[in-house]
């Protein structure tokens, strides 16, 4: 990956806008229209840059833009620009999207050129995808915009700093992303596998297959246990949680039939944590699948399940089978007589095995997998066919494994 020197431009500035701290932070300490981008642009890729609010009032805007837009007359509503307005709406469009902007505030910006959309984050916490219509555009430059307004007195000051990677980010990078200026990134190590002369990866399966249910029976499947009220557990919400019926201890099940059978092989536990619960969280249990309710075969099982803070925990196993219904099986939690709870549980498909057409550094860091899995634990393939792309962003390593006598079940690169 090169690492570039970016820094707001001196020479692609308006005539009220001050640079100073290396040409790292950008005031306008009038009431006059002026913005300023950034010494670089970008066409490709995924980055990650933060800003700082100093010193701000409801006229101040960050996000991206072109060189088409004005540094010296356009506006937040024009089209060649997106970006984040410090009274917490969107623009263009004014669309309501986070909270207004505070002094001291540190927003993250996270620009994915390959899906072509924009993200904010505030204080390390996502936004969601504010825009998603990059595609109309070609270059697109990081741009602090400062919009006129009116006052009767001293003009306030507006000043943002910016951060393209050359200091520590105050929040971690978002995964796959890399800081604006290359120096930074969010990658571990990306694997992909080259066999008969195809090349594989996995892409992960991270979509809950059960919507977000408000009885037992809406707004499709059927969620069911021991107790009446099996769709708490698939509510999405903290409270109302499930618990098992009174008296039960740490025994209990609830689960969910799909409306045709389907494979699962990842679920999730949420507890949502409260003190006075502790003792009713599960501790162990079977994940357990089945086509008529009778017979039920068990696909996972844990031991000794503790729970800290308001924790998601995720398990993974092997499977190839489709079910129709799923469900946790408790047996036994940490010390309640009264009953069992979690707050919510999530399933999930296998991952989506990869077959590239070519073997390059773009289509290693792009389609690589950065986690170990295992090789026959999918259930679908996906072909990914694209023009190769020079782009020097690391290094490459290869390993041959000879599989003669030995069938390959897992990797793991440390």
């Amino acid at each position: 990956m090169e690492i570039i020197n970016v820094t707001l431009n001196p020479n692609d500035k308006g005539a009220d806008v001050a640079l100073s701290d290396n040409n790292l932070v950008a005031t306008n300490n009038s009431q006059r229209l002026s913005s300023v981008r950034a010494t670089h642009g970008k066409t490709i890729g995924k980055w990650y840059w933060e800003i700082t609010i100093l010193e701000s009032n409801s006229s101040t805007a960050i996000g991206i833009s072109t060189k088409s837009f004005s540094i010296s007359s356009d506006t937040v509503t024009s089209n060649n620009q997106r970006s984040y307005f410090v009274n917490g709406s969107i623009f263009p469009g004014n669309i309501k999207y986070g909270s207004k902007l505070a002094k001291g505030d540190v927003i993250g910006v996270a620009l994915d050129l390959e899906d072509k959309t924009l993200e904010f984050y505030q204080n390390g916490v996502s936004l969601g995808v504010s825009h998603s219509n990059l595609e109309v555009f070609n270059e697109v430059f990081p741009t602090a915009i400062f919009n006129s307004y009116s006052t009767t007195g001293t003009p306030s000051n507006r000043a943002l700093k910016f951060n393209f990677g050359a200091a520590p980010f105050m929040f971690s990078i978002p995964k796959g992303y890399y800081s604006f200026d290359g120096r930074k990134n969010s990658f571990i190590n990306n694997i992909v596998f080259s066999s008969e002369g195809k090349i594989y990866s996995c892409e992960s399966n991270d979509k809950d297959c059960i919507p977000i249910m408000s009885s037992n029976n809406a707004p499709s499947g059927r969620a069911f246990g021991n107790a009446s009220t099996a769709w708490h557990a698939f509510n999405k919400a903290e409270t109302p949680r499930y618990t098992t019926p009174s008296g039960s201890g740490g025994e209990g099940y609830v689960g969910y039939e799909f409306e045709e059978p389907i494979c699962i092989s990842k679920y999730s536990v949420n507890v949502a944590i409260n003190n006075s619960l502790n003792a009713q969280f599960p501790k162990a249990w079977t994940f357990e699948g089945s086509n008529d309710d009778k017979n039920w075969n068990i696909l996972d099982d844990q031991i000794d399940q503790f729970w800290v803070g308001n924790l998601t925990r995720e398990y993974v196993f092997l499977n190839n089978s489709k079910y129709l219904m799923y469900r946790i099986n408790f047996r036994e939690n940490h010390g309640s007589s009264i009953n069992t709870v979690i707050s919510n549980l999530a399933m999930y498909e296998p991952d989506v095995l990869i077959t590239i057409d070519s073997y390059s550094e773009y289509s290693l860091i792009k389609y690589g997998y950065n986690d170990p899995f295992t090789l026959n634990h999918f259930n679908q393939n996906k072909n990914i066919i694209f023009e190769n792309v020079s782009l020097g962003l690391g290094k490459k390593f290869e390993h041959s494994v000879n599989l003669s006598k030995r069938r390959l079940k897992h990797i793991k690169l440390i």
